[in-house]
């Protein structure tokens, strides 16, 4: 909470009702996530988005690579 009032940032006390995350990995090691979250319909995702959110996170993967060797 300290560093949210240091960030200015409001919180929020409400759970997602459905969310969907997936690993960025750069060279095989997880370096971040990619999550989305619907806080009003617990079916708002299927499993063709994980597929999708599994695609950009590749894709951001290794542009994170490349601009690290750079």
């Amino acid at each position: 909470n300290n560093l949210a009032q240091k960030l200015q940032i409001e919180l929020n006390s409400i759970s997602p009702q459905c969310w969907i995350g997936v690993p960025i990995l750069i060279k095989n090691n997880p370096s971040g996530v990619i999550v989305v979250q619907n806080f009003y319909d617990e079916n708002a995702y299927e499993y063709s988005y994980v597929t999708l959110l599994e695609m950009i996170a590749y894709e951001v993967g290794a542009y994170l690579a490349g601009a690290d060797a750079g």
